[in-house]
C-alpha cells in the first residue's frame, strides 16, 4: 500500500519494509494521533497515542473497529463522512477542527486533524490516513483571552470613571469612552494629545509628576481639570508608573474621578459647620461629639470652643484621643462616668451624668453632661451631645439641703422636747398626785408633816426640772453649750428624791457603786429623763414576789462613761421583743400606765449625744441595761 500517489512509486514500495524502523519509531513516540483505515473506515492500524486517546491499553485492540466504538455518534459520523469524501474526491483535509468527548468523565476535547486519501501500487484509492493533534487547553486558553477581552472591552467601555495611559513625555496612548461624557472631548481628539493642555492650573500637574517620581504612584490625588467648554472639573486621580522588564519608566496608567459633587457637599459641610460653630459660641457650655472604638479608644472629633471653658483644654488637644479630658474628671468621679459610658456604648440608650472635674485654674467643678448614641459601620459609637457648667446650681442644691436638714434636725430636737416635756413632767405628776393621795388619808400630824416635807421636795424638783427644759429652748440650736458637768452622785439623789414615794410604796432598795466625785459631761435634762426612764421602768416592771433591787454603776472605761442599770424585775423575752424594744409606743407588759415612749425616748437621747445603749433580760429574772455616753461624757 501507499499513502499517497507519486509517478515514481519504487521509493515508497519500501517505505514499510526497508523504513520500518523509522516507522515504528514515529508510531511509538510521535505525541500525535496517527491512525490508518480502509475504505469502510475500519482502523487497519493505530500509533500508541491514539490508542491513548481511545483508552486503550494496546494500539493493535483498534484494528477492525471504527469512531463509532470510540467517539459520540455525531463525531463519529462526522469523521467518517470526511473520509467517504476523500475516497471519492481524491483530496486531502487539511488542519480540520474538531471537537467531541473522550474518556469516563466525557470532558470536551478539541484537536486539528489533516487527513488524506491511501493509495495502492496502482494508483487506487484503498483507504485513509490522518494525523490529529490536542488542541484543548490551546483552544482554552483562546475562549479564556477572549472572554477576558471581551469583560475588560464592556468595562473599559462603560467603566463611569476615566481609565488612560501616557507615555514618558506625557502623550496620551489611551483612555476610556466614558471621557466624553466627563468632559465633552471626543476620545479621539484627546489620544495623542499631551495631558498639559486638560489642566485648569498647572500647577495641579506639576504636583502630581512630583508626586509619581517620589512614590511611584498616587491615590486619591486632587486635580482641577477643564472640559471642552472650559469649565472647572474637580478630580481625583489614582495611578501609577509603568516600567519595562529593566525597571525603566514607560509612561503612566491611571483611574480619573469627578469629585465635583463631592466638593459641593463639603462645600456644603464647611458652611454648615461654620454655621454650627457660630451658634455654639452663643450658648453657654459646649456642643460636643464623642467617639469610641471597639479597642478602647476615644476621641472628640468635634467639640464647640465652649469645650476648652468647661475642661481647661483646647478641643484640638482631643480631636484624636480623648485621654486629656478624661484625666480632667475628679478621681472620686472617673470611674463612674468610664462605666456610665461603657454601659452606654453597649445598650446604646441616651447617656446622661452629672460628675466633677478638677481643673488647672478653676478647681472643682461640677458638669451636666447628656448626649445620644449612634453606632457607626466600623463597629465604634459616636455620641452627639452637650455639656454645661453646673457648679452653681450644685452649691444651691447643698444650701437647700443643709436648710432641710437644720429644719428637719430642728423638728426632730421639736419632738424629742415634746417627749422630754411628757414624760419628766408626767414622773413628777405622779409623784405629787400620790402624796396628796395619802396626805387626803392620813390623821397623824406627824405623818401628815412627813409628807408635806415629800410634797414640797416633789415641788422643788419640779421647778428644777422646768428650769432645765427651760434651758434647753433657750439653747436648741446651741446643743453643745447645753452640756455641762453634772456630780453623778448628786444628781442620782435628786432622782431619789423625785421617785421617793414610788421607792417608799414599793419597797424599791437602791445599791450604788459610783465613785466618790464622780462627774459626767451632759446635758442635765437628757441624763434625767435617762435616769428616770430607765429608774422608773425598774420599779414599773417589779417582779410581784420579790421586793425590787436596782442596782446602778457609774465607771469610766478608755474612752467614755459607762451606767449600768440591773433590776430583779420580770425581765423581758428578748428573742420576742429584742428588735422592737426600742421602738415607738411598742410595750411587752400588760400595765396599764405603759405608754411605749420612755425606751424609744432614752434610745434616742443617748444616740444625739454621741452614745449607745445595749440591753441584757431574762424572764423571770431581771434586766440590766448599759449606757454608752460617748467620749464627750469625759472631762
Amino acid at each position: 500500500m501507499f499513502m499517497g500517489k507519486s509517478d515514481n512509486t519504487s521509493p515508497n514500495q519500501n517505505l514499510i519494509g526497508d523504513d520500518s524502523f523509522l516507522f515504528d519509531l514515529l508510531m511509538e513516540y510521535v505525541p500525535y494521533s496517527i491512525y490508518f483505515k480502509d475504505r469502510e473506515s475500519r482502523f487497519i492500524k493505530i500509533n500508541r497515542e491514539c490508542a491513548k486517546q481511545f483508552g486503550l491499553s494496546d494500539p493493535k485492540e483498534a484494528i477492525g473497529k471504527t469512531d463509532f466504538d470510540f467517539l459520540e455518534h455525531h463525531h463519529a459520523q462526522k469523521t467518517f463522512k470526511d473520509e467517504q469524501q476523500i475516497i471519492e474526491t481524491g483530496e486531502p483535509l487539511i488542519h480540520i477542527l474538531e471537537s467531541g468527548t473522550r474518556g469516563p468523565v466525557e470532558e470536551k476535547e478539541w484537536g486539528t486533524t489533516s487527513k488524506f486519501p491511501m493509495f495502492n501500487a496502482d494508483g487506487d484509492i484503498v483507504g485513509t490516513f490522518g494525523i490529529t493533534g490536542d488542541v484543548t487547553d490551546q483552544i482554552h486558553a483562546e475562549e479564556a483571552l477572549k472572554k477576558s477581552e471581551e469583560k475588560y472591552r464592556a468595562i473599559f467601555e462603560n467603566i463611569q470613571d476615566v481609565y488612560y495611559r501616557t507615555d514618558t513625555n506625557g502623550i496620551v496612548t489611551e483612555i476610556s469612552p466614558s471621557i466624553e461624557k466627563y468632559s465633552g472631548y471626543n476620545r479621539d481628539e484627546i489620544i495623542g494629545s499631551s495631558v498639559e493642555s486638560f489642566y485648569y492650573n498647572q500647577e495641579d500637574r506639576e504636583e502630581l509628576v512630583k508626586e509619581l517620581k517620589k512614590s511611584g504612584r498616587v491615590r486619591d490625588f486632587e486635580v482641577r481639570l477643564k472640559t471642552s467648554d472650559n469649565k472647572l472639573v474637580h478630580t481625583s486621580i489614582t495611578s501609577h508608573v509603568l516600567t519595562n522588564k529593566e525597571g525603566y519608566a514607560t509612561g503612566i496608567e491611571g483611574i480619573m474621578r469627578d469629585i465635583s459633587e463631592r466638593k459641593k457637599v463639603e462645600k456644603r459641610l464647611e458652611e454648615s459647620h461654620e454655621t454650627l460653630r457660630k451658634l455654639s459660641e452663643m450658648v453657654p457650655g459646649a456642643i460636643y461629639q464623642f467617639q469610641q472604638y471597639p479597642d478602647g479608644r476615644s476621641r472628640f472629633p468635634f467639640a464647640s470652643k465652649g469645650f476648652e471653658d468647661l475642661y481647661e483644654i483646647s478641643p484640638n488637644d482631643v480631636k484624636e484621643d480623648a485621654t486629656e479630658a478624661v484625666n480632667r474628671i475628679h478621681e472620686e468621679d472617673k470611674g463612674r462616668v468610664i462605666e456610665s459610658i461603657s454601659e452606654c456604648y453597649h445598650t446604646l440608650e441616651v447617656w446622661e451624668l452629672e460628675y466633677r472635674v478638677d481643673l488647672p485654674r478653676k478647681g472643682v467643678r461640677w458638669l451636666h453632661g447628656a448626649a445620644k448614641p449612634e453606632k457607626l459601620d466600623d463597629g465604634s459609637v459616636i455620641w452627639h451631645g452637650y455639656i454645661d457648667d453646673v457648679t452653681d446650681r450644685k452649691k444651691k442644691e447643698e444650701q437647700l439641703n443643709d436648710t432641710l436638714d437644720i429644719i428637719s434636725d430642728q423638728n426632730k430636737r421639736l419632738l424629742n422636747f415634746a417627749h422630754i416635756v411628757s414624760h419628766n413632767l408626767r414622773n413628777h405628776a405622779s409623784n405629787i398626785t400620790m402624796v396628796l393621795s395619802i396626805l387626803e388619808q392620813e390623821n397623824d400630824a406627824e405623818t401628815e408633816e412627813e409628807f408635806f416635807g415629800h410634797l414640797k421636795t416633789a415641788s422643788q424638783r419640779l421647778n428644777e426640772t422646768i428650769d432645765d427644759l427651760n434651758k434647753i429652748v433657750d439653747l436648741q440650736a446651741k446643743e453643745s453649750e447645753a452640756v455641762k458637768a453634772l456630780d453623778v452622785n448628786e444628781f442620782l439623789e435628786k432622782i431619789r428624791e423625785i421617785l421617793s414615794t414610788e421607792i417608799i410604796s414599793k419597797r424599791v432598795k437602791i445599791k450604788r457603786s459610783i465613785p466618790e466625785n464622780f462627774t459626767l459631761q451632759y446635758n442635765p435634762a437628757y441624763l434625767e429623763s435617762i435616769l428616770l426612764n430607765l429608774i422608773s421602768n425598774a420599779i414599773k416592771y417589779r417582779h410581784p414576789d420579790r421586793d425590787p433591787v436596782i442596782e446602778i454603776e457609774f465607771y469610766k472605761n478608755e474612752r467614755e462613761v459607762v451606767l449600768k442599770i440591773s433590776d430583779n424585775g420580770v425581765g423581758i423575752d428578748m428573742d420576742r421583743y429584742g428588735d422592737k424594744l426600742f421602738g415607738m409606743y411598742k410595750t411587752f407588759h400588760k400595765n396599764k400606765n405603759s405608754k411605749g415612749i420612755g425606751l424609744y425616748l432614752t434610745k434616742n437621747q443617748i444616740e444625739k449625744m454621741g452614745g449607745s445603749i445595749e440591753v441584757e433580760s431574762e424572764v423571770d429574772k431581771g434586766t440590766t441595761f448599759t449606757v454608752y455616753f460617748g467620749e464627750e461624757s469625759v472631762e
